[in-house]
């Protein structure tokens, strides 16, 4: 798991918010296969900031979510 004590999650806001600006500009014209890559890893990156989000979650006690 990721270690929060030096993570810090608006590196990983930061690149997701490149990724959905060239999605967004790709899907302007009709890039779709360019697209492909930068969708996985947005994925890739909005399950980093779920893991940490679960982690501070758990840190701070809560356990339904």
């Amino acid at each position: 798991m990721v270690d929060t004590d030096f993570f810090d999650y608006a590196t990983i806001m930061l690149r997701m918010d490149r990724l959905n600006k060239e999605i967004h500009d790709n899907l302007l014209v009709h890039k779709y296969a360019e697209n492909l890559p930068l969708v996985k890893e947005l994925l890739v990156q909005s399950r980093l900031l779920h893991l940490w989000h679960v982690q501070e979650l758990e840190k701070h006690g809560h356990r339904n979510y």
